[in-house]
């Protein structure tokens, strides 16, 4: 096999990976729930996955919510997140991951 075949191979086997880590891993970290049953809102200082289609997923950005929207249910359905580099962004959440951290 030569280099160019060989380089396609590996690349194919990645893009494998992250498609089903994107899939298995993070579509279980994001729960999703019938509208009638309660489950855990995002809350403020929770540490999160910002989904970006435009990049592959290990390459989203960590961000740290820093302010909840509620509607008028009481559910968070939009949070302002804040990135390491100071910026801040208002997003969805079916667009953020939180990440399971220990307790402190």
């Amino acid at each position: 096999v030569n280099r160019l075949k060989r380089w396609q191979m590996v690349q194919s086997v990645v893009q494998h990976f992250w498609r089903r880590w994107k899939t298995e891993f993070l579509m279980q970290l994001q729960q999703r729930y019938k509208w009638k049953d309660r489950h855990k809102n995002v809350q403020v200082g929770d540490v999160v996955l910002l989904d970006n289609p435009a990049l592959q997923p290990q390459q989203w950005i960590l961000a740290r919510v820093v302010q909840i929207h509620t509607g008028s249910d009481g559910v968070v359905r939009v949070a302002t997140v804040k990135t390491s580099s100071s910026k801040q962004f208002t997003r969805t959440v079916n667009k953020l991951y939180p990440l399971p951290l220990p307790d402190q």
